[in-house]
């Protein structure tokens, strides 16, 4: 350590397999006299010729290529100060979820399949309002909510004269004539009741509207399980804002280090990051890909639900 580094404490690497590589969280509190000096001291990191890069207050993401040796971290901090810290690849521990408090989980696409009839619904509403956008063009923009994905396609003139009544539109079509055909993804209420077992509070937070978000809950049969719902309705601003997350945290009573997001959307992760949170990024909404979730800031990446319940519980 340097000279000026006398005590360093909870440091832990947790071990996430994918695709040959391991991704490293590292979650950790620099002591330096006696006080605390945290996340704001630390300017750069690097681990030999990988990349560690941070994530929120005290974590950190570090990309290694799989090995069970002991893993040597080199923290260069501000001021000059360098140390080393020593992790042994005996502490690591699977579940991705244990450093939190609490999961904050988005709902469509990522524990619901229903983000092409978003696409199908959006595109009835343009049309019957005169516009036309190519089913790619709308799906980039799925994870918006209607505030932020409206501007996306609209003038703002076009916003003021009948943005509004075409959301409305919209939202009326969707209800009536998709969410009767929305299904769940597989093993939902099964990777529910490991998270609720493990004792962490799980919250729903959602850019959609609260009636779909109620249909969900009762169609997944997770009422039991959840602490919560935060819906469109209950912040000033939709992803990829952070406003839906930072509702979540203050319903949950946790700070931003305390609680994980997962979604499907590059505006999930972005939300999340914005306010400070750890994402995790579900591959089943088809709204983005790996490489797509990994650039907003997705800490990892798993096909579905299911995929997730299957990692945590090896």
């Amino acid at each position: 350590m340097g000279k000026h580094w006398h005590t360093v404490q909870n440091f832990w690497i947790y071990r996430y397999p994918r695709n040959g590589r391991v991704t490293h969280q590292c979650s950790l509190s620099i002591f330096e006299g006696h006080g605390e000096t945290g996340a704001e001291s630390i300017t750069h990191v690097t681990e030999a010729s990988n990349w560690l890069s941070m994530l929120a207050p005290h974590r950190f993401q570090l990309d290694l290529p799989t090995t069970s040796s002991l893993l040597g971290v080199s923290l260069r901090v501000a001021g000059g100060a360098n140390f080393n810290l020593a992790c042994d690849s005996d502490a690591m521990r699977d579940n991705i979820l244990e450093p939190y408090k609490a999961v904050i989980f988005d709902l469509d696409g990522t524990l619901v399949d229903s983000n092409e009839f978003h696409v199908d619904s959006w595109d009835r509403a343009f049309r019957q309002f005169g516009k036309t956008f190519s089913h790619e063009e709308l799906r980039k923009q799925i994870g918006k909510g209607s505030d932020n994905y409206l501007p996306a396609f609209l003038t703002p003139d076009e916003m003021k004269r009948f943005g509004k009544e075409l959301d409305q539109y919209r939202s009326d079509l969707f209800k009536k004539e998709y969410l009767p055909c929305v299904k769940p993804f597989p093993k939902v209420r099964e990777l529910f009741e490991r998270i609720h077992h493990d004792g962490k509070h799980i919250l729903l937070a959602s850019s959609g509207k609260k009636p779909e978000a109620e249909y969900y809950t009762k169609l997944l049969q997770i009422e039991d399980l959840i602490d919560g719902k935060i819906t469109a309705e209950d912040a000033d601003s939709s992803k990829p804002a952070p406003d839906i997350f930072n509702a979540a945290l203050a319903k949950l009573g946790v700070s931003p280090n305390e609680a994980i997001v997962v979604g499907d959307t590059r505006f999930d992760i972005a939300a999340a990051r914005k306010g400070g949170l750890a994402a995790i990024g579900f591959l089943s909404g088809r709204a983005a890909d790996e490489k797509t979730l990994r650039k907003a800031g997705a800490l990892a990446v798993f096909r579905d639900p299911a995929d997730l319940l299957a990692e945590i519980e090896k």
